[in-house]
């Protein structure tokens, strides 16, 4: 077996929050000046970030606090756009950081029967949930681990005091977040385990959920969370390595259709790779009585199969699908990111089977650079190849 990219495994056993997340990150090498930085460049004000090492059941982790020594404003979900955007951070943070706001807010939207717009409460702006996600989000891109698996997620049981008053756990947001993942509760803790803002990040960032992937285990992260429970170690842990490249155990989806609108064809495909699916293709037949159509086809892990399965009979015409287990085999390949003067792009380094590299930059970063900073794509990727091909001789 040989060495592919490098993954995470988020073991939500004890639950997941956002703090424990950071706890974790830190633990496995993300920088805690990283975090301080980030108050800085969110421009979140006299907030202080304490990360120091503590015990839960006899294991040692990290415990981060946000301290302020003031209550913030309630804000809306377009304040909170309005930092992010602004802030000097890459890209592609930036975009799961925005994404994983917007789903908060839907689900609580949701819940409370208002517009998107109109969300305006405490938890959402609080600023350590801003610190939360994005540090969150952040510390994964700078690690550089290109896939996250989640296990099963442990909810928790009993009620939890909120600004709405007495609630049931888990509260109602994480389980409108939480809809088709894995999740278990009538814990042997009372209390909430998962909190919203750890919902909203596994449902952002979980490339699949199940049990630990076959990996070579490079290092193992511990965050802590504040209570000290009775009958568990109130952690959460990412283990963190290497994929073993070789065949992939995958599910094929397929789907016959003939009667959609062609207009819908690409908001389903987005909409299938939000949920899980690893590839989504259309290919033009022609089915009976001459009728022009076309097989969709998407290729996902077993552990997202329903949600893939869902979203395909919602957001189609089809009556039916089939599905079947196929083998796929990758290149080995990273994610480098890459300084430019416009900005940092990731680029794609592919090793090919005689050793040799080649480099591909990521589109989504460099139609982001090109749009903002109004330069060709053309000359974009000439400077990310000059940049990298400089790299690699100083290396």
């Amino acid at each position: 077996m040989t060495l592919n990219k490098k993954i995470a495994w988020v073991d939500c056993t004890s639950g997941i929050a956002g703090n424990m997340i950071l706890g974790a990150l830190i633990d496995l090498g993300f920088a805690p000046a990283t975090l301080e930085r980030l108050v800085k460049i969110l421009g979140l004000g006299n907030v202080r970030i304490d990360v120091h090492k503590e015990k839960r059941q006899g294991i040692s982790g990290v415990l981060v606090r946000i301290i302020s020594p003031h209550q913030h404003k309630e804000r809306h979900l377009k304040e909170i756009t309005r930092i992010i955007r602004r802030a000097s951070l890459p890209e592609p943070v930036k975009e799961k950081s925005l994404e994983a706001f917007q789903e908060l807010a839907k689900a609580e939207a949701k819940i409370h029967s208002v517009s998107i717009n109109d969300v305006h409460f405490h938890e959402l702006g609080a600023v350590d949930t801003i610190v939360d996600i994005v540090g969150a989000v952040w510390g994964f891109y700078e690690l550089g681990i290109s896939k996250i698996y989640f296990s099963r997620l442990n909810l928790g049981g009993g009620e939890i005091i909120c600004e709405h008053g007495l609630l049931p756990a888990p509260a109602p947001a994480t389980v409108e977040l939480l809809k088709l993942a894995p999740v278990k509760g009538g814990s042997d803790e009372d209390g909430e385990l998962t909190t919203p803002t750890g919902a909203v990040l596994a449902k952002v960032l979980a490339d699949g959920f199940g049990a630990l992937p076959e990996m070579k285990i490079e290092k193992t992260g511990y965050g802590l969370g504040e209570r000290k429970l009775k009958k568990r170690a109130n952690l959460l842990r990412v283990i963190y390595g290497y994929a073993l490249a070789g065949a992939e155990e995958l599910i094929q989806v397929e789907a016959s259709i003939d009667d959609m609108n062609p207009e819908y064809y690409e908001p389903l495909m987005k909409k299938l790779l939000q949920e899980g699916a690893l590839e989504v293709a259309l290919i033009p037949v022609q089915f009976k009585k001459s009728r022009p159509g076309v097989i969709l086809r998407a290729l996902c892990l077993e552990t997202n199969l329903w949600k893939v399965i869902q979203t395909a009979l919602m957001h189609s015409t089809t009556t039916g699908l089939r599905f079947f287990p196929v083998q796929r085999v990758c290149l080995m390949r990273e994610s480098v990111p890459i300084k430019t003067e416009y900005g940092e792009v990731r680029l794609k380094s592919i090793e090919l089977p005689d050793g040799s590299i080649r480099v591909h930059p990521e589109f989504e970063d460099m139609r982001l650079i090109s749009e903002k900073e109004q330069i060709p794509l053309t000359v974009l990727e000439q400077e990310v190849i000059k940049e990298w091909s400089k790299s690699k001789r100083r290396r």
